[in-house]
C-alpha cells in the first residue's frame, strides 16, 4: 500500500513553531523558529529577495512607495526550485510573523520595513530615499483593500502584511503547505477589515485536500492545529455551524474531553446565595513530553 507524501522538515518547522529532532534545519528557518526576526531581515538570505529591481529605479532615490512595493525581486513570479521556492516562503512568513507581534502580541519590533527593503545598491530605504515609514504603510494599507472593505488604518508596520500576500500567492510547485500560509494570512487579513470577505472556496477545497494528503497522521497536535485554524477562518466569516464542526473535530483528534456543567457558585462578591452557573470542565490527553 503505498505511503502518503511527507512534508520536508522545514516546512513542519514552520508551521508549528516546533524544532524537530531529525535533520538539519536552515539557519533561516531557525531563526524564525526562534523569533529572531531582525537577524532574519537583516541577514543576506533575505536582502536579496528584498531588493529593489528595476521598476523601483537604480538608485531608487525619488522613487514612489508604490514602485517599492512593485519591485521588490521577492515578488518574481519565476522561481528556479524547491530552494527557491522556500527561500520566499521563509520571507513571507517572517513578514506575517513581524506583523502579528507589532500588532498583537508585542513586543515591538526594533525594525521597519525602511530598514529591511533595499535598493539596487543594497542601501536601505530607510537611509537613501526620501520614502518615510507613514508613506509606504499607507499605500500597503489601501492596497490591503479587499472586496470593497478598507483595512484598518491604524495598522502599523502594514507593510509586512501586504509582501507576506504576495508572497503567498506565488505560483509555488515545490512548497504544498503554502495552501495552509494562504489559509493563515488570509484569517489575519480579514482580521484588519472593516468586515470580513469570503476566503474563496477554491482555497478552502485546496487546503483540506493538503491536510488529508500532507499531514501526518501520527501527530494529533498538528491535525488538531489545522482544524482549529480553519475553524477560526469559518468563525470570523460568521459561519457558525461550520465553525462549530471544526472546533468538535479539533477536540476528538486532540483529545481533549469537555463537558457543560451547571454548579453551584457566585459571580460577584455581592450575591448571597451559590446559583447555577454554566461551567466548562476540560481534560487534555496524557503526553509523553509532559511534566
Amino acid at each position: 500500500m503505498a505511503q502518503n507524501p511527507t512534508l520536508r522538515p522545514e516546512e513542519l518547522v514552520l508551521l508549528t513553531g516546533s524544532a524537530l529532532e531529525e535533520g538539519n534545519i536552515p539557519c533561516f528557518i531557525d531563526q524564525i523558529h526562534k523569533s529572531e526576526l531582525d537577524a532574519f531581515f537583516r541577514s543576506e538570505h533575505a536582502q536579496k529577495l528584498l531588493t529593489v529591481g528595476e521598476k523601483g529605479g537604480e538608485d531608487g532615490i525619488g522613487a514612489s512607495p508604490e514602485a517599492f512595493l512593485d519591485g521588490l525581486k521577492l515578488f518574481n513570479p519565476k522561481m528556479d526550485g524547491h530552494i527557491d521556492e522556500m527561500s520566499r516562503l521563509s520571507v513571507g512568513v517572517a513578514a506575517l510573523c513581524a506583523f502579528i507581534q507589532v500588532n498583537w502580541t508585542g513586543p515591538d519590533l526594533t525594525f521597519t520595513p525602511l530598514d529591511v527593503i533595499r535598493t539596487s545598491d543594497s542601501k536601505t530605504l530607510a537611509a537613501s530615499t526620501s520614502v518615510t515609514d507613514q508613506q509606504l504603510n499607507a499605500t500597503a494599507i489601501a492596497r490591503l483593500a479587499c472586496g470593497g472593505e478598507p483595512a484598518y488604518h491604524l495598522s502599523k508596520c502594514a507593510t509586512f502584511l501586504y509582501i507576506a500576500l504576495r508572497t503567498f500567492k506565488l505560483p509555488y510547485q515545490n512548497i504544498p503547505s503554502i495552501h495552509w500560509w494562504r489559509l493563515r494570512s488570509g484569517r489575519i487579513h480579514r482580521e484588519i477589515l472593516d468586515e470580513p470577505v469570503d476566503f474563496p472556496d477554491a482555497d478552502f477545497a485546496a487546503v483540506e485536500e493538503f491536510a488529508v494528503t500532507y499531514l501526518p497522521k501520527d501527530q494529533p497536535d498538528i491535525l488538531g492545529r489545522y482544524r482549529i485554524e480553519r475553524g477560526l477562518m469559518h468563525h470570523l466569516l460568521r459561519q457558525d455551524k461550520l465553525a462549530a464542526d471544526e472546533f468538535v473535530k479539533a477536540a476528538s483528534i486532540m483529545g481533549l474531553q469537555y463537558e457543560l456543567t451547571g454548579v453551584k457558585g457566585r459571580k460577584t462578591k455581592f450575591q448571597v446565595d451559590d446559583v447555577t452557573q454554566l461551567v466548562l470542565l476540560a481534560k487534555g490527553r496524557e503526553r509523553k513530553d509532559s511534566p
